[in-house]
């Protein structure tokens, strides 16, 4: 679900907040910033997802996904969590 909805406003520069019609520029400003930290955010939510199916793949290598490889996981889902909020 990430990559479909992050994939799209990443390559074709998707909007993803209403244009503002604001006079003022510091409202303006304000909200350019808003803009830049949700998209940076999108791109960190984007990175983590793919490391973690890269860590799959990798433990996965030998043809068979063990009961450490789970914990593995297990351990790693909450710090690529996390990741996206730092």
């Amino acid at each position: 679900m990430t990559l479909l909805l992050g994939l799209p406003a990443i390559l074709w520069q998707m909007s993803v907040l209403p244009p503002d019609k604001a006079e003022k520029s510091k409202k303006k400003k304000a909200n350019e910033q808003v803009h830049k930290i949700n998209r940076l955010s999108l791109l960190l939510d984007l990175t983590a997802a793919l490391f973690f199916t890269g860590v799959v793949c990798a433990l996965a290598s030998d043809g068979t996904l063990t009961f450490t490889d789970g914990i593995v996981m297990i351990g790693l889902l909450p710090f690529l969590a996390s990741f996206p909020c730092l």
